[in-house]
């Protein structure tokens, strides 16, 4: 996961030549922290004069490989400022125990990874991006791994046979197992026990009584059943075009601690964690630090055998500082500026690395970033009046993401009830605005997780999935994931399925009476399983630019999905073959009538389905793609060689004609 993450977030180095001054907002005062701390340099940078606050290493964005970053820069006894455009999430960097009745965080808790995406509330630990369909973007420390599944699911060796050398999996291997503290499997070659990152299976604890025979239904058809996804090779399955251990279903495993979410922030620098590389008292508002021994500030970071890490959140970087220095062009720092808590920029700062500036960013705000610091297609920027640093023009391009359709069932003996606690919205770290939970078995399971993070608050609240090989593909390309409620009803966009939103099941779960579910079909029991079916290997590619020069402007997405018609072929083949796993002896005698889609909807219906996420039999095109999206992002700062033209980064990280400070 360490190496992983840096790779899905685009973790790259940056240098460059001094262009306009885009990142200053004009008006903004300069903020009083930058200016008076302990440590305020001035510097001169081509003919320009700035002044701000110095480290080693500038890190943008404290997200899944931010966080991971910065913590290994300063465990090797480096200072590191780490910028975050979002607030604070999880209790972990404000107070040594997570699990209370008033403090706990909504990003603390498992079970709520859904509400964090579909409550309005929470609107402002999302990026905004311009463009359909809408992708999910997390804002705040410890970016996407304090909003998704927390799904542990390494790539298999296939998936880097294409990589540069340095990239193979046996060099991304040590890495993984670094970062681990897995409770399931021995130390191995796959698996370590002193990593930061805790990795549980709850279905050990706590599981649904479909969870079981959808694996037994796996193996009833020929696939394996899988012990370990993240594991060595076994239970080989032979396809078409050839054979992968990962084929078959087996359950998961998560980041989670004691049931409490183990993002990457938390995991590395969260006050209470037992194998945090390090524990410094961090300011995440960014107030200076008192570096006198005699008095320690709660604002200063821990030193002694480790370097400085100092996080300052509500810190959004506006534009790299570039230095042509004797030919060579050379990264000098990073301009920002602060944001109050409805976001809103309230002053501007500068920020200078003596070594290096990291971008990690993600695959949005990493071009975006790029391309307002004059690094990208050289004909983009001067139409939006950017002077050109260098003419990369690959950034922004390349973008991949995976498309998914939902297939719903009804199940008549399902045990489980999927319970909501933060209902209500959220202050800066989300502990406020806490409700009841709904019934008097999830108030329960909230008092058993108050109990050491026991019970299903402290699950995803989904526990087994499988892989699948679709024809044309050399490796599992189809992911199902099982989730034993209605996951259609949980989402923000549940009106693509016809769903209304004041149709709401919560009521028919406690017991078999009739709901009206959807404008399409009504169900008998409010008892639902879905299977939501990702295509993780699609050929379909898409682009990030620019809206205009203003950093605060969010960037444009057009992710082109399903544009490849094989893309396309890949669900349509998953969705037929979902069907069939459901009609096998395991699933039949408990599984009802299909939901989602509807056993009617085949041929250009089924389409049309998975395009447009609508039922529509009189239509033989579909106006309106608009499909869920995957959220795997990935792709806009390309890593190749010299040859390849669109390569952003080498292999080593560094963005293409720049020069490091050394």
């Amino acid at each position: 996961m360490e190496l992983g993450a840096l790779l899905l977030v685009f973790l790259v180095v940056v240098s460059g030549r001094d262009g306009e001054d885009l990142g200053n907002i004009t008006g903004l005062p300069v903020c009083g922290d930058c200016v008076r701390c302990h440590g305020a340099i001035e510097r001169n940078i081509s003919s320009k004069s700035y002044r701000g606050r110095e480290a080693s290493y500038v890190v943008v964005g404290a997200g899944t490989s931010g966080s991971i970053l910065a913590s290994r820069l300063a465990e090797a006894g480096h200072e590191v400022i780490l910028l975050e455009a979002g607030g604070t999430t999880q209790s972990e960097f404000i107070r040594e125990a997570p699990i209370t009745e008033n403090q706990t965080s909504v990003f603390d808790v498992p079970l709520e990874w859904l509400e964090i995406c579909r409550n309005p509330a929470f609107e402002h630990y999302q990026w905004e991006v311009d463009g359909s369909p809408k992708v999910s973007i997390a804002k705040g420390i410890g970016g996407c791994s304090i909003h998704n599944a927390m799904l542990y699911m390494r790539g298999v060796s296939e998936d880097f046979e294409e990589w540069p050398e340095g990239w193979q999996f046996q060099d991304v291997l040590p890495y993984y197992t670094k970062s681990e503290n897995n409770s399931n499997f021995p130390v191995s070659q796959f698996h370590g026990k002193d990593g930061p990152i805790q990795i549980s299976s709850p279905h050990k604890k706590f599981h649904d009584s479909i969870t079981p025979r959808f694996i037994e239904a796996f193996q009833e058809l020929g696939y394996g059943v899988v012990e370990d996804f993240n594991g060595e090779p076994t239970n080989q399955k032979p396809s078409e075009t050839g054979k992968s251990g990962r084929t078959g279903a087996g359950y998961l495993q998560f980041a989670i601690r004691e049931g409490v979410r183990d993002s990457s922030a938390a995991a590395y620098f969260g006050k209470s964690h037992p194998a945090s590389v390090i524990k410094p008292s961090i300011n995440f508002h960014g107030h200076c630090g008192n570096k006198k021994k005699s008095k320690k500030s709660k604002n200063s970071v821990k030193r002694g055998d480790y370097g400085s890490l100092h996080i300052m959140a509500h810190a959004q970087a506006t534009r790299i500082i570039f230095e042509n220095k004797k030919g060579d062009i050379i990264a000098r720092g990073v301009n920002l500026v602060r944001l109050d808590s409805d976001d809103k920029p309230k002053c501007r700062c500068t920020v200078f690395a003596r070594k290096e500036v990291i971008l990690s960013a993600g695959a949005i705000n990493s071009p975006k970033l790029l391309l307002l610091s004059g690094v990208g297609p050289a004909k983009q920027l001067e139409k939006l009046g950017i002077p050109v640093v260098i003419d990369v023009k690959g950034v922004g391009e390349n973008f991949m993401d995976g498309a998914y359709a939902i297939v719903q069932f009804e199940a008549p003996d399902l045990r489980f009830q999927r319970c909501e606690k933060f209902e209500k919205g959220a202050a800066e770290g989300g502990l406020l605005g806490q409700s009841p939970p709904t019934t008097q078995r999830c108030q329960k399971e909230w008092q058993l997780y108050l109990k050491g993070g026991q019970g299903l608050f402290g699950t995803p609240g989904f526990f087994a999935g499988g892989f699948m090989q679709s024809p044309g593909h050399s490796r599992p390309n189809i992911q199902l994931t099982l989730h034993p409620y209605d996951k259609v009803n949980q989402q923000p966009w549940a009106f693509k399925y016809g769903r209304r939103s004041s149709e709401s099941i919560d009521a028919c779960r406690d017991g078999p009476v009739k709901c009206n579910l959807t404008n399409a079909h009504n169900s008998e029991r409010g008892r639902i399983v879905t299977v939501e079916v990702a295509h993780n290997l699609p050929a379909s590619r898409g682009r990030v630019s620019l809206q205009n020069a203003h950093p605060l402007t969010p960037a444009t997405l057009n992710g082109s999905y399903l544009s490849v018609r094989s893309d396309v072929e890949a669900l349509l083949w998953a969705l037929r073959e979902v069907r069939t796993i459901f009609n096998t002896f395991a699933l039949k005698k408990v599984i009802g009538k299909e939901l989602l889609p509807g056993k009617h909807i085949n041929a250009q219906a089924l389409e049309n389905y998975i395009k447009c996420a609508t039922i529509d039999t009189t239509s033989d095109v579909c106006e309106n793609q608009n499909a869920p999206v995957v959220g795997h992002l990935a792709g806009t700062c390309k890593m190749g060689d010299l040859e390849d033209s669109m390569a952003v980064v080498s292999p080593t990280l560094r963005v293409r004609g720049t020069k490091g400070q050394g």
